[in-house]
């Protein structure tokens, strides 16, 4: 995705911030990709990824720094349904790439159906990721190596709560995930999904990420977004 200025805005804006700049709606020479993923701890799986990835494959985007050069923008959700987040960045009349997670019936059907109506646009392309979250991507053996506990990482399994579970289990933690409050879970899972999306995204190599990902759903979807901004 080479030769295209620098974009002026940055991925720290709200969703509505983008959609309401005038410069890059009605700007033509530039035409960044629009990356839409669930949340913030997505955006940083992706980042560290990529940039594994494209270090040893240069056709695979590091989305880094193609945000850095504004040739993409990633946007995570900002709450309310699929449906409606896609109908509003139709506005920006830009190239399009929206990851979904996996989620329990019948939430993953509506989001299967949101993504076929997506991928009859032009310049538009969504996925529904074959397993849960992006930390079932993860290799066991990174995980081990941020946390030095190992756990089973399956396609549908909690890994958050997998995690705190052996965490507890090794000593880690005095209070087991089950007993703690509502509170103390929510505040325990956002700061183990960090560092899972960051710290052990950090420890993916190559070679773990042939191995989580067999099927190369990571690969395929990262060329697809360096696909839509040459088109």
């Amino acid at each position: 995705m080479p030769g295209r200025r620098r974009s002026t805005l940055s991925s720290n804006r709200t969703a509505e911030d983008t959609i309401e700049s005038n410069d890059i709606v009605n700007d033509t020479r530039d035409r960044p990709v629009i990356v839409v993923v669930e949340g913030q701890f997505d955006i940083e799986f992706l980042r560290r990824i990529s940039r594994t990835l494209n270090a040893a494959d240069p056709t695979v985007p590091n989305l880094a720094a193609e945000e850095a050069d504004g040739n993409v923008i990633l946007v995570p959700f900002g709450g309310g349904g699929h449906a409606e987040w896609t109908s509003r960045f139709q506005a920006l009349r830009l190239p399009e790439f929206y990851l979904f997670d996996r989620e329990t019936s019948p939430e993953t059907e509506n989001r299967v159906a949101t993504a076929a109506a997506i991928n009859a646009r032009p310049g538009c392309r969504a996925v529904v990721m074959r397993r849960r979250s992006l930390e079932n991507y993860l290799h066991p053996d990174a995980v081990a190596d941020t946390f030095d506990v190992s756990i089973e990482i399956t396609a549908y399994c909690s890994v958050v709560q997998r995690l705190a579970t052996e965490l507890h289990r090794s000593g880690s933690f005095a209070v087991p995930w089950q007993q703690l409050s509502r509170k103390g879970q929510h505040r325990l899972f956002n700061r183990l999904k960090r560092r899972l999306n960051t710290a052990a995204a950090d420890h993916m190599t190559v070679a773990r990420i042939q191995q989580a990902d067999p099927a190369c759903e990571l690969r395929s979807w990262l060329k697809d977004i360096a696909g839509l901004g040459q088109s």
